[in-house]
């Protein structure tokens, strides 16, 4: 797993929504496939270290990442 299951299991449960263990599942591979994506995307434009400079290269983000998205 790529994903902490506790930390998204805790985000869907602070808003009262419970999961399953088949919801989980699908996020998990949802999110597996996203990252192979981007794995991809980062081979295909001959990208060696993904920064956040790059980050638009490699997903579909138009341009835009919230500060949080840099930590900041």
């Amino acid at each position: 797993m790529i994903i902490r299951v506790t930390e998204v299991q805790k985000l869907f449960n602070s808003q009262g929504v419970q999961l399953s263990l088949e919801a989980r599942q699908m996020i998990d591979y949802y999110i597996n496939r996203e990252v192979a994506s981007m794995v991809q995307h980062c081979h295909a434009n001959n990208i060696k270290r993904l920064t956040p400079e790059l980050m638009r290269y490699v997903v579909n983000i138009n341009g835009y990442l919230p500060d949080s998205a840099y930590g900041r």
